[in-house]
This record gives structure tokens, sequence and C-alpha cells, in this order.
């Protein structure tokens, strides 16, 4: 119970510092350096993110996995059924 009590208050306190950082148009993943005009990251944290989110889809891809949600791939495709009837098919390259 403890436990949980504490996870609640460190979610309540990640929540405040988002919002905050948010508002002073601050990086919410660094905390440091000034976020894109109308978005919440930095350039840095932007292209960091995007790096990892490719290593992900390419390692899914080679496992014969749904890139975007890890579940089982349609035969000849990178994504699972649900994606594809959704039409989730775009993605940033």
């Amino acid at each position: 119970m403890f436990e949980e009590e504490q996870k609640q208050k460190r979610k309540e306190q990640q929540k405040e510092r988002r919002e905050a950082l948010k508002q002073a148009g601050i990086c919410v993943v660094c905390g440091k350096q000034p976020a894109i005009s109308g978005l919440v990251h930095c350039q840095k944290c932007r292209d960091k993110n995007k790096e990892r989110l490719k290593e992900i889809r390419k390692k899914r891809k080679r496992q014969g996995v749904c890139i975007l949600c890890n579940e089982p791939a349609l035969r000849g495709s990178v994504f699972c059924k649900e994606h594809k009837k959704r039409g989730d098919t775009s993605l940033p390259k």
C-alpha cells in the first residue's frame, strides 16, 4: 500500500514538472533546452527519440511483429491487422 502511494505521488510530481516545463517553453524530456516552437521537445531530444524509434521499428520488423504495437504482423506487411485496418501506415522517415 505504501509503495502504491509513493508511485502515485511520484506520478503527480512528474505531471506537475512536465506542465511547468511546458508552460515555460522548455523541453519536457531534458528540462534544459528551449522547446521547438509549438512542440514540447527540443531538437536534440526529438532527434534522439526519432533514432530510438527507428531502431525499435527495425528490430520489430526483423521479428515479424507490427512495428507500431509489437503484435504479430500480417504476412507481407510490417503492420498488424488492427493498424493496417485503421490505416496507421504512414510513418515519418
